[in-house]
C-alpha cells in the first residue's frame, strides 16, 4: 500500500510543507500523476531544470523561474 499513487499523493503533500517545498518531495508528488497530466519526459525535463539551477524550497519557487539551461534570462 505504501506504493499506492493516492498514499505516494498524500505524503508528498505533507513532506512539501513540512519541509518547505523540497525538490525531491515536488517531484515524487508530480510522478503519482494524481496532480497534473504531465508526461513522464517532461517531469524529468522538470526535475534537470531543478537540479542544475539548484531550485530547492519555498524560497526558491516563490520566485519566476527565468533562466534556462545555458543561464540565459
Amino acid at each position: 500500500m505504501a506504493h499506492h499513487p493516492l498514499t505516494q499523493f498524500v505524503e508528498s503533500v505533507g513532506r512539501l510543507k513540512r519541509y518547505y517545498f523540497r525538490q525531491e518531495d515536488l517531484i515524487n508528488l508530480l510522478r503519482t500523476g494524481l496532480y497534473t497530466n504531465l508526461t513522464q519526459e517532461e517531469i524529468d525535463s522538470f526535475e534537470q531544470y531543478l537540479r542544475y539551477l539548484g531550485i530547492d524550497g519555498l524560497s526558491n519557487f516563490k520566485q519566476e523561474f527565468t533562466k534556462n539551461h545555458h543561464g540565459k534570462v
